[in-house]
């Protein structure tokens, strides 16, 4: 690990870096593409594996590669994040032990983070803490950590477990962005390959989802139409996930235009994405696409607003009788079952009702709310598991969730903290050099604040756990690429 503290790599970011002429700097470019080629090859079939040699695989490449070229390794984690969800229901169970890949990655994150860090120290070499975004989202981990204990004392151990979970979770995206801040100092265009890290977690996914379109094997059937999952275990968050990176692609075409081939690869993976969304039918997923593009629109020039706002109208003119459907179940009367055969909670009317009860819970204590994960404790409103257990309904709300499980002061806390990321990303953005990604950011911006806005209307973006990895690692690209740096002879990725 010594490689990685050396003064020519992180101890001093304005200084120009000796490794990537080790991965080829100065020779043919089909030798520079052969590591980074070869790792999101083998990211592909560990994913495809399956959860057990797969995961070993994928360690293994992540290891050996945070240690050669760390921004590659960050990469292949944050690709690999995107299909492990499809292992969650078989999960590897060695004695009365469940293992969870997903659940797995964000611990070991958290511990990797942890190493890098003490030996950093030991090292004394300068950390970065992540400056403003990563003390914003460490304020949001103390809050947290603060509801957890609140929620251990009111309902003990009960909720101990899955609110721990969630902080470790949180705490997992603050650990993908400190290694990013901390592993990349002095790597020339790093802030390249984190982005297309991001980018290539929708191969597997995708491939996954068109097979599920053309064998009708997708298992989420609403009114006879089957919604694709992908590699995800249920159609909403697959969508969002594919539509945050479709909009995020949008962004990065425009900072690839000298770069003909990588935006013809990227044409083919965002073209993908927004065709299995539509698969999806998903309304949370088409709401973000249009609240984005709306917002990026706003920002940009009169031509801008009129291509956007022409292409939205062709759009829902073309697409509007296909999917109309999956809005029926919005306007379905309290009591009666709606009209996709499925809960009432699809229902707006229905979720109102939710929010109002909730609300009245929230009442019984609106300082600190009732905890961490406590939702499922508090809701008067509720179901029944397979099992027979009666639980609380989710919040489907952010605004409400946090409002009763974390109180007034929590609110206060995620409403800093967001408007707060996303004036950080605008700034970030602005300062980006040649080498960065400036449209990027300008979309991650947009797109940050449409799942800040959405989170008060239906759907809640701090549940969204892959999402929120592609976030962090741009806006870890993002930091990289507003760095001072010298460039280095003959890097052109």
């Amino acid at each position: 690990m010594r490689v990685l503290f050396e003064e020519d790599g992180l101890a001093d970011a304005t200084q120009p870096t000796a490794h990537p002429a080790k991965i080829g700097a100065g020779s043919p470019r089909w030798r520079r593409a052969v590591l980074p080629v070869a790792a999101i090859a083998l990211g592909i079939v560990a994913a495809l594996l399956g959860p057990v040699f797969g995961a070993v695989l994928g360690g293994v490449v992540a290891t050996f590669f945070l240690v050669v070229f760390p921004p590659v390794g960050i990469a292949i984690l944050v690709a690999a994040r995107s299909s492990l969800d499809y292992f969650q229901e078989v999960s590897v169970v060695p004695g009365p032990t469940v293992i969870n890949p997903a659940s797995a990655l964000g611990l070991g994150l958290v511990l990797l983070a942890f190493v890098v860090l003490v030996l950093k120290l030991r090292a004394r070499s300068p950390i970065d803490w992540g400056g403003r975004i990563g003390g914003l989202w460490a304020f949001w981990l103390g809050a947290s950590a603060f509801a957890l204990v609140v929620g251990v004392l009111r309902f003990g151990g009960g909720v101990a477990v899955d609110g721990i979970k969630e902080w470790v979770r949180l705490s997992s995206v603050y650990a993908l962005f400190l290694l990013i801040a901390n592993l990349t100092r002095g790597f020339r265009f790093s802030s390249r390959w984190l982005v297309w890290g991001c980018f290539a977690g929708l191969i597997v996914p995708c491939l996954f989802g068109a097979y599920q379109v053309m064998t009708g094997s997708a298992t989420h059937n609403v009114q006879g139409v089957r919604r694709i999952i992908g590699t995800f275990g249920h159609p909403n968050p697959f969508g969002v996930y594919l539509a945050g990176l479709s909009f995020l692609g949008l962004g990065y075409l425009f900072d690839l235009r000298s770069r003909p081939i990588q935006r013809l690869v990227l044409l083919v993976l965002v073209g993908g994405a927004f065709t299995m969304l539509l698969f999806t039918y998903s309304r949370s997923a088409l709401g973000i696409i249009l609240g984005a593009l709306l917002i990026w629109a706003t920002w940009g020039s009169m031509k801008r607003r009129v291509l956007v706002l022409g292409g939205i109208a062709l759009a829902t003119a073309l697409l509007l009788p296909t999917i109309a459907w999956r809005f029926e179940d919005l306007f379905v009367d309290i009591g009666r079952e709606s009209v996709s055969g499925e809960d009432v909670s699809n229902s707006f009317a229905w979720r109102l009702l939710n929010y109002q009860r909730l609300l009245g819970t929230f009442r019984e204590s609106p300082l600190i709310g009732h905890g961490l994960t406590t939702i499922a404790e508090v809701n008067p409103t509720q179901s029944r598991t397979t099992e027979g257990f009666a639980t609380g309904y989710a919040a489907h709300n952010e605004i409400v969730r946090v409002l009763v499980e974390q109180g007034v002061l929590g609110l206060i806390v995620w409403i800093v903290v967001a408007f707060g990321i996303w004036k950080a990303i605008g700034e970030l953005a602005e300062r980006q050099s040649e080498w960065g990604v400036p449209r990027t950011g300008e979309a991650l911006r947009a797109l940050f604040l449409t799942l800040v806005i959405l989170s008060g209307v239906g759907m809640g973006f701090l549940n969204q756990t892959v999402l929120l990895y592609v976030i962090f690692t741009i806006l870890g690209a993002l930091r990289v690429g507003s760095r001072p740096s010298v460039p280095v002879a003959g890097s052109t990725m």
